[in-house]
Order: C-alpha cells, then sequence, then structure tokens
C-alpha cells in the first residue's frame, strides 16, 4: 500500500473513532469497552467495525490500535495469493472477554484476480476459498486460546472483499453452531451466493451494508442468481425524502476525512443500476462470463478475460499497458459503457489505481465514504437503512 493510501486510512479511522467516542490520543488507556455483540442491529458497533475494517489496510498502525483498545491474544494472518493458493487472504483474529474478533483485510496485489474467479458454484470461488481459510484458523485460535469453553461469541467484519470472505466465514460458523453467537458486518460486499436461503432468518445477525452508488456490492449480478446471507442494508436509502439534503453534508464529511473532493456519479444509483443491466446484456450468464467472446480494441475477448486486465492493472504489474487498453476500450468495442463507467470523473488519461480511488467508481466504494455517510446518520438520526426483504430499521 502506497504511504498516500496509508495517510487516507488512518486519517479516516482517527476520525470514525471519535464519531464513535473510541478514539484514544497516544499514550493515554484504552476506554473500557463493555459492548457485546447484538442480534439487532447497532449503528455503535457499525461504526467501531467499519473503523477494523479499514484500519486492517494499515497493519502497523492496526496492531497499536488493537493493543490500544485491549483486545487479548491478538494474531494477524496472511495467506500469499500463489499458484497453489489461488486466493490470497488476510486478517487478524482477537478476543476481548468471551467474545472473538476476526478483522479481514479488503484487496491487496494480486488477490485483486481471485474477485473475478466466481466458478460456476454456488458460492464465489475465491471468496468460499480465503473463507475456508479464514474459518479453519479461527478454529485453530479458539482450541489455542479457549480451549473447551464454549459460550464464545464471534463477530466478523470486513471491507470490500475482506466484506465478502466475512459473509461467507459467518454463514459457514452460524451452521456449525460452533459459537453461542454469530455476528457479522460487512460494508460495500461483493455478492456471494446462489443459494435460495441466503436470506433465511437464521442468517439475521449478518448486516451487509451497502452504498446504493457502489457497484462492487451488486456484482456478480442478482440477474445471475447471486446475492449475499443476511440482510443487506441500503446505505443511505436513496427513496429516503432528505437524501438531497443529506447527499453535501456527505461530501463534507468525506472531504475532511481525505483531503479530496467527493466524486459521484452524474445521476446517482441510477448510473450504476444502468452499468449493472449493461454487464447482464453482455453476459447474461455466468457461463457467458467465462466464454461469450466480446469484440475489444486488442480482438475478441470474454468478460472475465476484460475484468482479468483491470485486475493487472489494479494490482500494479502492467499498469500503463492495461490502462490504455481500458481507456481505449471506451471508445470502440462491446466493453465501451463498461468502460465509460469505470472511467466516470477521472480525466482523459489513462487511469492508475490512485486515479481509480478518486474516481466516481472509487469514491463510492471507498471506506472513506461509508463513513462519512455513517457520521451524517448518526448526527442527524438519519436510519433508516432500506432492507432487502423492504423491512425499514429503527423507522
Amino acid at each position: 500500500m502506497t504511504n498516500y493510501k496509508k495517510t487516507i486510512f488512518l486519517t479516516a479511522a482517527a476520525v470514525i473513532l471519535c464519531l464513535c467516542g473510541i478514539f484514544m490520543p497516544q499514550g493515554t488507556a484504552p476506554a473500557e469497552d463493555n459492548s457485546n455483540p447484538t442480534a439487532e442491529f447497532s449503528s455503535e458497533d457499525a461504526g467501531k467495525y467499519l473503523t477494523l475494517s479499514a484500519a486492517i489496510y494499515s497493519p502497523d498502525t492496526f496492531d497499536d490500535y488493537m493493543r490500544k483498545a485491549g483486545f487479548e491474544n491478538y494474531t494477524f494472518a496472511e495467506r500469499e495469493q500463489t499458484p497453489q493458493y489461488g486466493s490470497g487472504v488476510a486478517f487478524a483474529l482477537a478476543c476481548k472477554e468471551s467474545t472473538l474478533y476476526a478483522i479481514i483485510r479488503g484487496s491487496v496485489g494480486c488477490e485483486w484476480y481471485s474477485n473475478f474467479d466466481i466458478g460456476n458454484g454456488e458460492s464465489h470461488t475465491g471468496f468460499l476459498s480465503a473463507a475456508d481459510y479464514v474459518c479453519e484458523r479461527i478454529r485453530m485460535y479458539r482450541t489455542e486460546n479457549f480451549g473447551t469453553e464454549d459460550n464464545l461469541s464471534l463477530v466478523m467484519t470486513g471491507h470490500s472483499r475482506g466484506g465478502a470472505v466475512a459473509n461467507l466465514a459467518a454463514k459457514n460458523f452460524i451452521d456449525s453452531a460452533d459459537f453461542e453467537g454469530v455476528t457479522a458486518y460487512t460494508f460495500a460486499s461483493p455478492n456471494t451466493t446462489t443459494r435460495k436461503d441466503a436470506s433465511l432468518e437464521k442468517y439475521s445477525t449478518i448486516f451487509n451494508i451497502e452504498n446504493p452508488e457502489d457497484f462492487i456490492c451488486s456484482i456478480p449480478p442478482e440477474g445471475w442468481g447471486y446475492t449475499k446471507y443476511g440482510k443487506i442494508l441500503k446505505f443511505p436509502a436513496v427513496t429516503y425524502e432528505r437524501y438531497e439534503e443529506l447527499y453535501p453534508e456527505m461530501q463534507e464529511k468525506f472531504l475532511a476525512i481525505t483531503g479530496y473532493e467527493h466524486r459521484g456519479f452524474q445521476h446517482g444509483s441510477a448510473d450504476t443500476e444502468g452499468f449493472i443491466k449493461e454487464l447482464e446484456v453482455l453476459s447474461p450468464t455466468v457461463r457467458d462470463y467465462y466464454t461469450k467472446r466480446l469484440h475489444s480494441p486488442v480482438g475478441d475477448i470474454t468478460l472475465y478475460e476484460y475484468m482479468n486486465k483491470t485486475a493487472t492493472m489494479l494490482c500494479g504489474e502492467n499498469t500503463i499497458r492495461d490502462g490504455m487498453f481500458i481507456l481505449t476500450s471506451s471508445f470502440e468495442g462491446d466493453f465501451a459503457p463498461l468502460a465509460s463507467f469505470m472511467l466516470s470523473g477521472l480525466g482523459g488519461g489513462a487511469p492508475s489505481q490512485s486515479d481509480i480511488m478518486k474516481s466516481a467508481v472509487g469514491c463510492a466504494h471507498t471506506p472513506e465514504t461509508y463513513m462519512a455517510w455513517l457520521s451524517v446518520a448518526e448526527e442527524s438520526g438519519y436510519f433508516p437503512f432500506s432492507v432487502s426483504n423492504t423491512e425499514i430499521l429503527n423507522e
């Protein structure tokens, strides 16, 4: 991670910790945290877990925070993405009182490739491989630190890829009943499964918080049968009557956190919905994703091959070459609508990873946008989240 991105994450973490009343200046003792995981959605818990999900991108500072916050038996684990392990993952495990916490990091480096490794099973192949490894390590950690003690709760959280892995791992532990209670808060998570029972009440302690402008939350698309386990909470709810009033307030919070202006889409979430529809037209099914050949400036390729070129750019292997390819594909060929959407808010040149962080796509997905919206919600009392099953929380 670049120093620039580290600075953003550290600033964001400090801001959200202040919002949640748990920030500790350097050299002070950690404040006592008596909160317990709950089956009901908690904005306070959401703030804490979003902080952890963002801060873990910078391991050194994350380590310092975990110690100051009083977490015990803290450990950081990482499985590097290699040909042998096609799905890398990094995460932290710690405990406090009778609760075990698992914080899973989002995409770094070559992990971008496994984000696009959907597979043809009932769970996203790349995310499931990472989740299985996390579950294995959690069971080992529990045995080493708690022995046969059975009154333990588990909290899992993560942003983006980390959220998707947390979603599948939480489902695993709910099914196995290894813990007295399992709670998960995911932020900006992609879809993870085609299971029809994903929204069953048994998974209702998995809270998936989404920004409606964030297309990452909608892929793989629902049109391919994909969703997430648990409740899908749209934040903010675009139908909320004060949405347009509060949006500028969110932009101000975002600027204070990041130091640069928030770039949104011209038509808000409607642009994101249009992008997903275009994607489904290009590849109506998962099979088409891997097999249907589409025209591009370098010849006919599949959507899977196109996304792997994007991954190559994002992980820094061939930034200039594949950045130029994405730029040229926005002018001609079947991928033009997709590429144009991805480049929304950028200048006219070939994109780099840092550019995309500041694009409309990047701003919609970054933890700082979720932090800014959470801050606005706390100050304005703006909670309803709209839920996938049409319920409204705290209305």
